[in-house]
């Protein structure tokens, strides 16, 4: 099955948790996985939920990453 985040296909198991997902595609994108957001449905989801939610098939997640500058 696939899923979306930030409109990028990611295939995935049906037993696989947002956790899992999310830490793999920071690992591929090279971003921080402490260092990330993730919204679905334009709500934010708290971090505590990620390892406990289970992905479903064509849903579709935002992942934003804070950028500091001056």
């Amino acid at each position: 099955m696939f899923i979306y985040i930030n409109q990028h296909a990611i295939a995935c198991g049906s037993d696989d948790t947002l956790a899992k997902v999310i830490r793999a595609y920071c690992d591929d994108h090279q971003l921080h996985f402490d260092e990330v957001a993730v919204a679905h449905n334009d709500s934010l989801m708290p971090r505590s939920q990620w390892a406990h939610q289970r992905v479903v098939a064509e849903q579709r997640f935002s992942l934003f990453s804070a950028v500091a500058g001056g």
